[in-house]
C-alpha cells in the first residue's frame, strides 16, 4: 500500500486492507525521497522478489454441483521450495457444511497418495450441502501457505447433491421419514420417526469417520414416534443418525455444536 506523509492516514489505511485481506501481509510502501503523484500505480514503483522457502500448494478447486453418494476427493500437490520435509499431519484438509450458522470445519490429515500428492475425503449426506473448505500446509520450519489465501474468510466453495435411496422400499420412501430437532443441538435432541407400520429398530449415531458412537433399539408404532435422546459423548462436529429395521435403512444428518 502507498504510504502518504500522514502517519495517522496511513496507520488508518493498513488497518483497513488487513481487515479486508485477512490472512495477507499488507506492506506499506514509501516513495522515498520523490512524491506520490495522482497518476501513479502502485506497481510501477514497486517490484516482487521470490521466496525461497515458500510453500506451493498446487490445486485445482471443486466448484458448482456434484452429484454423488459417494465420498468427494480433493486432492493437491504440495511442493517446499526449500526442500524441506512438511510438518508430521500436514498438510490439512478443512472442511464444513456450511447450511448451518452453527456449523464448525472438520480438520482431516491428508494422505500422500503418490510423490508431492495427498489426497482426502469429503463425506457425501442425502440432500443437497453447501461444502466450504480450504487447505493448509507447513514445513518443519515452520513456513506455512494456505489455499486459498484467506482460509475460512474465503474458502472454496461447491455443493452435493446425494439423491440415493435411504430406505430400501422405494413405495414407502416419502411415507417414512426422520426429523431431528433441534439441529444443531449439544447432544439433547428429539426424533421423530414416521413409519408405515409398526417395528422394531435400532437408533444408531455414527461419526464420519465410521465410529458408532450411539445405539439404542425401540418398539415404534405405526404413524408418528417421538423420542427423547440424551448423549454426553458427542464432540462437536457432524454425524449421521441411523434408524434401521427389518425392512429398511433411514439415514440424516445430525450437528453437535
Amino acid at each position: 500500500m502507498p504510504l502518504g506523509n500522514s502517519t495517522n492516514y496511513n496507520n488508518q489505511a493498513l488497518a483497513v486492507y488487513q481487515e479486508a485481506m485477512p490472512g495477507y501481509e499488507i506492506i506499506g510502501v514509501s516513495a522515498g525521497s520523490a512524491n506520490w503523484y495522482n497518476t501513479d500505480a502502485l506497481h510501477c514503483r514497486t517490484h516482487g522478489f521470490a521466496d525461497r522457502n515458500a510453500i506451493f500448494i498446487k490445486h485445482y478447486p471443486k466448484f458448482s454441483t456434484i452429484e454423488t453418494d459417494l465420498p468427494v476427493e480433493i486432492s493437491a500437490e504440495v511442493y517446499s521450495y526449500a526442500g524441506n520435509d512438511l510438518t508430521e499431519g500436514f498438510p490439512k484438509l478443512f472442511y464444513k457444511f456450511t447450511e448451518s450458522d452453527d456449523s464448525v470445519y472438520h480438520e482431516v490429515t491428508m494422505t500422500e497418495t503418490k510423490s508431492n500428492t495427498f489426497t482426502a475425503f469429503v463425506p457425501s449426506y442425502y440432500g443437497t450441502n453447501q461444502i466450504s473448505y480450504y487447505i493448509t500446509a507447513e514445513d518443519i520450519d515452520e513456513n506455512k501457505r494456505n489455499q486459498p489465501i484467506m482460509k475460512e474468510h474465503d474458502p472454496h466453495i461447491f455443493f452435493i447433491e446425494n439423491n440415493t435411496i435411504v430406505s430400501v422400499n422405494q413405495i414407502t420412501q416419502n411415507r417414512e421419514k426422520i426429523r431431528v430437532f433441534p439441529n444443531p443441538n449439544d447432544g439433547n435432541f428429539n426424533l421423530n420417526i414416521k413409519l408405515n407400520e409398526a417395528s422394531n429398530v435400532i437408533v444408531e449415531i455414527q461419526s464420519i469417520t465410521g465410529q458408532v458412537t450411539y445405539s439404542q433399539p425401540f418398539l415404534l408404532k405405526n404413524n408418528s414416534n417421538n423420542i427423547h435422546i440424551s448423549t454426553n459423548n458427542l464432540q462437536t462436529g457432524v454425524y449421521i443418525l441411523n434408524v434401521k429395521s427389518e425392512k429398511n435403512n433411514m439415514s440424516t444428518k445430525l450437528i453437535i455444536k
